[in-house]
């Protein structure tokens, strides 16, 4: 006997009953996936800001760039304050990250961003992804005025590959 409107064949409920758990496993790998780029950005991002103040570090201790040489030093103590406090961001997520994993799938209707970083219960990861950049973004324009200012102000910007 056919089914009549609204009742379902038992090929209808084997698929609706499956569906969830489909979709479930998907949503984990996709968390999983998530939590991976996640590591990988706030890696690629620490080890970039790691570079540039050792650079800048570098080029003071060698007597390339000195305070008094410099037009608008600030402008580069702002920047390495900057790259540090995003550095703090970067290394607080990549420190969350393990627990997080573990406590994989995130409860329902939760982003795995939006999940806290104690125990399921602390400040949630997207504050410290969100600080890293747009701390990094802002060292990255201080330092750009600072070379303007350099510039335009007919001071040399440093040159570090020569020792």
């Amino acid at each position: 006997m056919a089914p009549g409107f609204g009742q379902q064949t038992a090929y209808e409920q084997l698929y609706l009953h499956l569906l969830p758990q489909q979709h479930q496993q998907s949503m984990e790998t996709n968390d999983l996936a998530a939590t991976q780029l996640i590591a990988d950005w706030s890696k690629w991002l620490a080890s970039l800001q790691t570079g540039v103040i050792t650079l800048i570090g570098y080029s003071t201790v060698a007597g390339k760039v000195t305070l008094k040489d410099t037009v608008q030093p600030g402008w580069v103590i702002c920047a390495v304050f900057f790259f540090l406090g995003s550095l703090v961001c970067a290394s607080f997520v990549l420190f969350a990250l393990p627990g997080i994993v573990q406590r994989l799938p995130p409860p329902k209707e939760k982003d795995v961003l939006a999940v806290g970083t104690l125990n399921g219960g602390g400040i949630p990861l997207y504050v410290f992804c969100v600080g890293q950049f747009i701390m990094f973004v802002i060292a990255i324009a201080l330092l750009a005025v600072w070379a303007a200012i350099q510039v335009t102000h007919g001071t040399t910007l440093p040159n570090v590959s020569t020792g």
